[in-house]
């Protein structure tokens, strides 16, 4: 994790853009921004014609009732909507300008609007239209970035934004999830539910804070993972993110996407990044898996690699069930 530790300017994060960044910015995304430029246009367009089709009944009425002196304010007003779209444009375009600058100082990666690519993180099996809106890649492998997808259509659609982390470890380890309960309502915010047949127990306080599932033949495995100094820098930074194990990567996620442009985050998420990832990278790296039979293969048996999902057909049928007896008295 030696990226992670290394000093981090946030000169460009404190201060305003310079006008020489902002420019760099745009000709390295130049696509990216005349896209954005045109569809602003274009939204101002398609409002400005609404609103001058709209602005004649208006006007009759007005005249009707002989407050004419009041119609300037329908067009003044349609104008302040209109600049007010194309300066939320520009704010855009400086937050992400401050955002390449930024990791362009410190050597790190980024990517916007990048097209979805295959993680095996749970946050990343639901739903269609997936997009990395901000994705951040430090020399040591580290990731950062925050991930919106869509589930449903038409009006159903709903629009999902996550923030992630991602760190690798040095061996392949089961899969396990750890759901922070802290922000859960009812249920689990995440958008895939396993079996409760794989939740285990860990000593202390833990359970208090998360919940987590091991593959079912793997609880003695969970345990060498999650020591307790491990338990401890989960509970002490990071109970407020769901996180997962899933073959050599540690994924940390937010139910809310990070803000980038804030000095906090990056020292936030760094600093659980350095002490929870270090403490599991190093009490896992001569963990083997006992059920393959050469630690040098450096893989999990298929009963481990993954958990088990929740059976939606059991729940269906479940309340089918209920719904019969109670409404038929069968």
């Amino acid at each position: 994790m030696a990226e992670t530790k290394k000093k981090i300017d946030y000169s460009v994060l404190e201060n305003e853009l310079t006008s020489k960044d902002l420019q760099v910015y745009k000709s390295n995304y130049k696509k990216v921004v005349n896209y954005a430029r045109w569809q602003t246009l274009f939204i101002c367009g398609v409002i400005f014609l609404i609103a001058t089709f709209a602005f004649i009944p208006v006007y009759s009425v007005i005249s009707e009732l002989g407050i004419t002196a009041w119609a300037p304010v329908y067009p003044l007003l349609a104008l302040l909507l209109l600049g007010s779209i194309y300066r939320g444009f520009i704010k855009v375009i400086k937050y992400r300008a401050k955002l390449y600058t930024f990791a362009l100082k410190n050597g790190i990666k980024y990517q916007e609007g990048a097209p979805y690519s295959d993680k095996e993180g749970v946050i990343f099996k639901s739903g269609h239209s997936k997009r990395i809106t901000e994705h951040f890649e430090m020399s040591d492998g580290v990731e950062l970035g925050n991930y919106e997808y869509t589930t449903g259509n038409g009006k159903n659609s709903k629009q999902h934004n996550w923030g992630y982390a991602r760190i690798d470890l040095p061996r392949k380890l089961p899969h396990m999830l750890l759901d922070a309960k802290s922000n859960n309502f009812i249920a689990s915010n995440l958008p895939i539910s396993f079996s409760k047949d794989q939740r285990m127990s860990l000593e202390g306080d833990f359970d208090k804070h998360f919940t987590l599932y091991a593959p079912e033949k793997y609880k003695r495995d969970a345990l060498y993972v999650f020591a307790p100094d491990v338990m401890a820098q989960l509970i002490d930074e990071g109970s407020a993110y769901d996180m997962e194990v899933i073959d050599d990567s540690l994924y940390l996620y937010s139910s809310k996407p990070f803000t980038f442009a804030d000095k906090a985050t990056w020292h936030k998420l760094l600093g659980i990044l350095n002490s929870i990832g270090g403490e599991l990278r190093e009490g896992t790296d001569y963990y083997a898996d006992e059920r393959v039979e050469s630690r040098e293969l450096n893989i999990i048996h298929d009963s481990g690699k993954r958990l088990q999902k929740s059976s939606s057909v059991i729940a269906v049928i479940v309340v089918s069930v209920i719904f019969f007896v109670f409404f038929f008295g069968l």
